[in-house]
């Protein structure tokens, strides 16, 4: 039978590692804190940062409870159900802020899974402890199973743009799913020792690298759903004549009287100001956010809801992509616009959307 108090030759090794999980999971977590104090003071509409925060939060004080509970507690279980129940509050919180949000119903599907958690690890603790761990394993490791869910559904929207950042975030949840099953009492009966808690410690520590270094590169969770922040995507000769448009968010085109209206005005306004300065690329009026990016031949413009680093990124690619194909007609055009018809093909490739 396995003692899972840990003495011997892996007691040091394995001291370490778990102080530097715990170290990395709460730098996450500050982290995350922090992207949510800066959207908030920047009246950035997202709390998903924060979400992220208390999850990671609840991660860091779980391997607190869980490497105090093996290293130095007299009483192992008592701990070992604080690090439980931090995990399934942590996780509770953060459904609950996610599907509070939600418009569709059924509203809550989670949140009431997470919530009964805590209670049912700490019911058990009082009257079976004996069985706790065991009932406890399989609920802890759906937590997880749910957690890749939702991380798969983030890759999933921000593929097109960050593909090599996505390989990486999901071989570190790889990872860390890998670690969490080694390190579990289970995977040391199983294998008769702590080698493989040290292999299970490594493996964390990689992949929270991993997830650190997505999260790092990417501009911002608020950034998800930026599909349904675009409104209109127009591109205008210098002229001021518009070369092309389309309407992501109504069934109608947009009306060609009011469009040709906010074109001239617009283009005066690049004309005058951009000059002067040429970092000028956000224009606020009303509701909408005008984004431009002034290329060679023409002025790319996204109108939308609010102003993200992705959709900058996007425009600047549509401007570049637009004259590389149209080069030719570009430098000698005949005022015909017919000939951009296809450019609706490129704006399907680069947005990877049709219309909302």
């Amino acid at each position: 039978m396995v003692d899972y108090f840990v003495v011997g030759p892996y007691r040091e090794i394995l001291l370490t590692l778990e102080l530097v999980i715990i170290f990395i999971t709460l730098e996450i977590s500050i982290y995350f804190y922090n992207k949510y104090l800066y959207n908030r003071k920047n009246s950035i509409p997202s709390v998903v940062e924060l979400d992220w925060g208390i999850l990671f939060g609840a991660f860091s004080i779980t391997s607190a409870a869980y490497l105090y509970a093996d290293f130095f507690a007299s009483y192992r279980d008592l701990f070992i159900v604080i690090g439980y129940f931090m995990l399934g509050f942590g996780a509770f919180l953060f459904f609950y802020h996610i599907e509070s949000s939600k418009t569709k119903k059924p509203k809550f599907i989670f949140t009431p899974l997470f919530g009964c958690i805590p209670i049912i690890l700490v019911v058990l603790f009082l009257i079976a402890p004996s069985i706790m761990q065991s009932v406890a394993m399989p609920i802890i490791l759906l937590a997880y199973v749910v957690l890749i869910a939702y991380f798969l559904m983030i890759v999933k929207r921000i593929w097109s743009v960050y593909k090599l950042y996505s390989i990486g975030f999901l071989f570190g949840i790889v990872l860390w799913f890998i670690g969490f099953m080694c390190t579990s009492d289970l995977a040391i009966t199983l294998l008769q020792g702590f080698h493989v808690r040290v292999i299970g410690d490594i493996a964390i520590i990689s992949g929270m690298g991993l997830i650190g270094f997505f999260l790092n590169s990417i501009p911002s969770l608020a950034e998800i759903g930026w599909q349904k922040k675009i409104k209109y995507v127009i591109l205008t000769a210098h002229s001021g004549v518009c070369l092309y448009h389309e309407n992501f968010q109504e069934k109608q085109p947009i009306r060609e009287v009011l469009l040709a209206g906010a074109l001239a005005g617009l283009n005066i306004f690049v004309g005058t100001v951009m000059k002067g300065n040429e970092k000028l690329r956000v224009i606020s009026k009303g509701h909408d956010i005008f984004l431009l990016h002034e290329g060679n031949y023409i002025t790319g413009i996204l109108v939308v809801e609010q102003e993200l680093e992705i959709l900058k990124y996007l425009l600047d690619k549509l401007v570049t992509q637009f004259e590389d194909f149209y080069q030719n007609i570009l430098s000698n055009w005949k005022r015909d616009i017919e000939v951009f018809k296809p450019t609706e093909h490129l704006i399907n490739s680069i947005f990877s959307i049709r219309k909302i």
